[in-house]
């Protein structure tokens, strides 16, 4: 018996996703070139196997149609870039006219020697190892002025490791672009510590905050009563939570409740109750009780805003609390859809739950440390400069003792002064690891942009001292 080879696998592909295809030929594309070369193809269901199951096509959809602009790729900016390359959106303009410098090597892993010798720009050196990573995606770099016409041209606009005037000024040139919306990310890191901010502008909607299947069950009874009582099979314990929104159907006898939305109340095990049923008909049996997801409406501010006032301030009750999470609810009838307002956070996100406060003393430290760069003519201060590192702390102490009289929440009662030194004075540093798990939180809110999973709302401190 002869031996065969097998026949080549075919590859598999959806319709209903289409990325692109280019002309690698030249190193550097304009974008205008590119776009006249590319022509429609069908997604790769094996190169994108997990991330089509993880994120669904949907998702998918929405992710391939995106144009993403990366400011500057020294360390966070290329590790954000690689992965988001790697995700497959349809285009990734990198942006970067520094000269390569010695330090460069130790942060990003495409910058060699040569590079730095040959005085290469940052975006010359990275580009063609970047558009090794993914033929589907179209890589290129820029070197032009940015403009807000030219920013018309992206979904998502990446700024890494700028000052805060230059933050605050591509801010506003995105949020002044009326035709679209346009996401605008931000991450700066200063040695064991950095952070994230995330502005998607007015009235951004996130359809699905965790991702999760809608959970369902089967309806066993419904009581014809003022507050109506449903009694529902599920083999442990209540697949809902207080407070959810579920729409029924299927059910026989008390057809009046089919395909209409009914908020959770009083929820037991095996039983909630949905409010008056009494003027239904009786009901007989069967029926489908789904989960309906609640839209999230988030509104997002500028920069130059949110450090000012990087949380809500408003000092409310419990009881007040719960009775205006009621009036964010509202429900479109013509889709059945529960849309709910969400407000500014009232506190950080906590990421390192043995130091609750530690963000809010990072944030007058980076606030504190913006200051001085742009007063050092946007120099950040060295490691052995005593001088600049105790006029920056002084700077947050004054920033704190001003949002202290102003009895915002977020101060502090007294400001770390080691926690303020160690940002300062190792805020030139880039280290790797730091720029790797930075660039990988930074690339995953883009991918939230799509509406899916929700979003950092507005700022994330982290430090690792």
């Amino acid at each position: 018996m002869q031996n065969k080879t097998p026949p080549l696998k075919k590859q598999r592909t959806d319709e209903s996703v289409k990325p692109i295809e280019f002309d690698k030929s030249s190193e550097s594309w304009k974008r205008s070139d590119c776009l006249e070369k590319m022509t429609e193809n069908k997604i790769d269901t094996d190169l994108y196997s997990r991330q089509l199951g993880t994120y669904g096509f949907d998702l998918m959809n929405k992710l391939v149609k995106l144009n993403i602009l990366i400011i500057n790729v020294k360390g966070v900016g290329l590790e954000c870039a690689k992965n988001l390359i790697l995700s497959g959106p349809q285009s990734v303009c990198i942006y970067d006219n520094d000269i390569c410098d010695i330090s460069d090597i130790g942060v990003n892993f495409y910058i060699n020697e040569k590079d730095v010798e040959d005085k290469s720009c940052r975006s010359d050196a990275v580009l063609k190892e970047l558009q090794e990573l993914n033929n589907y995606v179209h890589i290129y770099n820029y070197k032009g002025t940015i403009e807000k016409n030219w920013l018309e041209n992206f979904d998502v606009v990446i700024c890494c490791d700028i000052n805060k005037e230059d933050l605050i000024k591509y801010n506003n040139m995105i949020r002044g672009i009326d035709k679209k919306r346009i996401a605008f990310l931000s991450c700066n890191i200063y040695g064991l510590c950095g952070y994230i901010f995330v502005d998607f502008n007015k009235e951004f909607i996130c359809y699905d905050s965790n991702g999760e299947q809608v959970k369902s069950c089967n309806v066993s009874k419904i009581s014809k009563e003022l507050e109506g009582k449903v009694s529902f099979d599920f083999d442990k314990t209540s697949p809902f939570e207080e407070g959810d929104y579920v729409q029924f159907s299927n059910v026989e006898g008390m057809t009046e409740i089919n395909n209409k939305i009914y908020k959770i109340k009083n929820l037991k095990k095996y039983t909630f109750e949905i409010g008056d049923t009494s003027l239904y008909s009786e009901y007989i049996k069967g029926g489908i009780c789904t989960q309906v997801k609640k839209h999230l409406k988030l509104n997002f501010y500028p920069y130059e805003y949110i450090c000012v006032n990087p949380l809500n301030n408003e000092n409310i009750s419990n009881n007040e609390q719960k009775h205006n999470q009621n009036d964010n609810h509202f429900l479109d009838t013509c889709n059945n859809i529960i849309y709910e307002n969400i407000p500014q956070p009232n506190s950080f996100i906590i990421s390192d739950y043995a130091k609750f406060d530690m963000s809010n003393h990072l944030h007058y430290s980076i606030q504190a440390l913006k200051w001085y760069e742009l007063q050092n003519e946007k120099g950040l201060p060295e490691n052995s400069d005593e001088d600049a590192l105790e006029k920056i702390y002084n700077y947050a102490v004054t920033l704190n003792n001003k949002d202290k009289e102003e009895k915002k929440s977020y101060a502090v009662e007294q400001l770390k002064k080691d926690v303020v030194y160690n940002v300062c004075r190792y805020s030139k540093s880039h280290i790797a690891p730091v720029a790797s798990f930075f660039g990988g939180l930074l690339a995953q809110e883009v991918i939230k942009f799509t509406g899916k999973y929700m979003p950092i709302y507005q700022l994330l401190y982290l430090g690792f001292f």
